[in-house]
């Protein structure tokens, strides 16, 4: 019984967040010694716009398994509550010049959209 009380607690503590729009990028760089100063970029200049409601950007994750694609260099997601707060995003000062300043480093990049 005393098992079932610490479960409870448990599961009441974990929250999930749902969100309108889930914005997730996927990026190659021409020359990935640049990892660690997009990954420092984005935290910057991108986790900081206003509409943002959640954020986490990084490398892949060495799993080992082999139905996980490896085929990126960075990693970035980003959390909507409303199609609108996404549009603000997209147009924000902020997201354009990052956008701008790393295009040509790019070899290849993935966005997907996902709905909650």
């Amino acid at each position: 019984m005393k098992y079932f009380f610490l479960v409870f607690i448990l599961l009441i503590g974990c929250e999930t967040n749902q969100h309108a729009v889930n914005h997730m990028v996927f990026i190659e760089l021409v020359d990935t010694s640049n990892v660690e100063a997009m990954i420092k970029d984005s935290d910057a200049r991108l986790a900081t716009i206003p509409t943002v409601r959640d954020y986490f950007c990084g490398t892949h994750v060495p799993s080992g398994r082999s139905t996980v694609l490896t085929d990126y260099d960075v990693g970035i997601y980003f959390a909507f509550d409303s199609l609108e707060e996404y549009q603000t995003y997209v147009n924000h000062p902020s997201h354009v010049s990052f956008v701008n300043d790393w295009k040509p480093k790019l070899k290849s990049l993935r966005v997907y959209d996902i709905s909650d």
